[in-house]
């Protein structure tokens, strides 16, 4: 529990003793960040269980780790004091919080807002001269995202994204609903959106419009975020074309197939496309079954866990949470769409709550750098484990995580510099370590 006065910390790692690593677990157990020191041997200790990083073998640089600025989540910070409301924003960005580093940031409104608006509310207006911010963005939306940015000094990216066109484009006559733009790609609706704000539009119109503007000429652009299943052909379809593929620079993946469709529709699309970027942009439990938020499992914790590590092992760049915080039913939402986040807030008592799965995110977050390097990891021996391991400035992270009830003893070795350490992992648990090459 949270509140102004107390909310639990993790200090920056400062130091590693030299000839050491230092372990954080997180289990069903109760711990949290339970911090140790394990020495690093010049020889390998006798385990049936090893985990191999191989800094030889480098693959895609990270991009960060984050959640969404949504209105429900200003919403409910809204409704805490400035205290607890400061607890809450430094338990993400700040120094002594898990120090996320990216966050989405919905154009207009989405289900998790309190009505249906969008930024041209006037119909038939095609030169977006009525264009606008509504008052959200003003009281839910900026505020928070100048405090994030205070908070992480200036270090924190932000990507915009649409959950739809203005009704009045759409043949449906409204943003709810599945409705395309009227006319023809050519037309004076697409036209209009890209005004507003994909292979034929991004290389017709919304990409040539972006670069002409000198605000968002710099712009990096990432198309379809939406679930698996349509990768990787329609990342062949918009990269293969060449006047689309040089407006895009990456595409965004929702989590919601990921226990249907294998990571390895990722691995296709980055083996194809090696220079564009994969990102995960948006994730949330509670959304399919037990809906809501459950309060304490961990289960949900585990489930990021697993997602973040098979993405990271499939070549995504980052991994994107839904929104920071949620209320007891998890909402606000204008359409009953209740869902769970690592944040849940009790606005009659002026406190917030952390689930597990806050703790999960925090695995990566607080300890994956921007511009890291995800290195070639193995682990031998058993298939309870799932790791991903990373290198910065010269420090190893490995992130694994244990999805049963048995207990292991692990050696991790780093084939590069010929050192080792021996760990031993928790049931159900979720463990970063860290040391430096030597």
């Amino acid at each position: 529990m949270c509140n102004a006065t107390y909310c639990d910390e993790i200090q920056p790692v400062m130091y590693i003793p030299n000839g050491g690593a230092i372990a954080y677990v997180s289990s069903m157990s109760g711990k949290r960040f339970q911090k140790s020191v394990l020495p690093l041997e010049k020889s390998a200790a006798i385990s049936t269980i090893r985990i191999e990083v191989d800094a030889r073998r480098k693959h895609q640089s990270i991009i960060g780790f984050g959640g969404s600025f949504t209105d429900a989540a200003g919403i409910n910070m809204a409704a805490l004091s400035p205290g607890t409301r400061r607890k809450l924003m430094e338990s993400y960005f700040g120094k002594n919080g898990i120090e996320y580093n990216l966050a989405r940031v919905p154009i207009a409104s989405t289900d998790f807002s309190t009505r249906e608006y969008s930024y041209s509310e006037v119909p038939g207006d095609m030169k977006m001269s009525r264009f606008s911010l509504a008052p959200e963005d003003f009281k839910y939306k900026i505020p928070y995202i100048l405090s994030a940015m205070d908070l992480t000094g200036g270090n924190l990216r932000l990507y915009a994204s649409p959950w739809s066109a203005p009704g009045w484009m759409k043949t449906n006559g409204r943003m709810k609903g599945g409705g395309p733009l009227k006319g023809n790609v050519n037309g004076e609706y697409y036209q209009a959106y890209a005004k507003y704000f994909v292979r034929d539009f991004m290389k017709g119109t919304l990409g040539p419009m972006l670069k002409r503007n000198r605000l968002t000429k710099d712009l990096k652009v990432m198309v379809y975020d939406e679930s698996r299943t349509l990768l990787p052909s329609w990342a062949d379809t918009v990269y293969n074309d060449p006047e689309a593929t040089k407006y895009v620079d990456g595409i965004g993946v929702h989590w919601y197939v990921d226990t249907a469709i294998p990571a390895t529709v990722l691995t296709s699309v980055h083996e194809r496309h090696p220079e564009k970027f994969i990102l995960a942009t948006e994730a949330c439990t509670g959304a399919f079954v037990q809906r809501g938020p459950l309060m304490g499992d961990w289960g949900r914790a585990q489930e990021y866990a697993v997602d973040i590590i098979e993405d990271l092992n499939h070549f995504v760049a980052g991994w994107t949470d839904w929104n920071l915080c949620l209320d007891g039913r998890g909402g606000p939402n204008w359409v009953d769409n209740f869902v769970d986040s690592p944040i849940i807030v009790n606005a009659k008592r002026d406190e917030f709550y952390k689930q597990p799965m806050f703790y999960a995110m925090g695995h990566f977050s607080k300890f994956i750098k921007k511009d890291a390097v995800r290195l070639e990891t193995r682990v031998i021996g058993t298939a309870d484990i799932l790791a991903t391991s990373v290198t910065h400035q010269g420090r190893r992270t490995l992130v694994l995580v244990n999805k049963y009830s048995t207990p292991h003893v692990v050696t991790v070795d780093d084939l590069e510099t010929g050192r080792h350490l021996r760990l031993t992992v928790d049931p159900r648990s979720i463990i970063t370590v860290l040391w430096d090459r030597q």
